[in-house]
């Protein structure tokens, strides 16, 4: 599972938890969230899921990374409890799924 290594412990503790491995890509120095840019460089065969860390009350650049996921048939993690994200709340059911979907 891709994430960023810029985060709360249990962000990776969680994913191992799972019998997945971390797999990380480094962060965007202007937000401080995942760089969506540097995504596919770490996909992989064995890669499933992408999980985004929102940080400091700025969403991660969801619009990219669900592109990215949609043209790689990965999967992407949300939270229960998304921040806002361009004026609308993310509502994601169940917690591992295809996309984000917005109400």
């Amino acid at each position: 599972m891709i994430t960023t290594p810029f985060t709360f412990f249990a962000t990776a503790g969680s994913i191992v938890r799972t019998g997945a491995n971390p797999v990380f890509v480094d962060i965007d120095p202007k937000t401080y969230n995942i760089d969506p840019e540097l995504i596919a460089s770490k996909i992989t065969s064995q890669t499933k899921a992408l999980l985004p860390v929102h940080l400091y009350g700025q969403p991660a650049e969801m619009d990219r990374i669900i592109e990215i996921a949609d043209q790689h048939n990965l999967k992407v993690s949300c939270p229960i409890s998304d921040p806002l994200h361009r004026q609308k709340l993310l509502s994601c059911l169940p917690p591992v799924h295809n996309r984000c979907q917005r109400p």
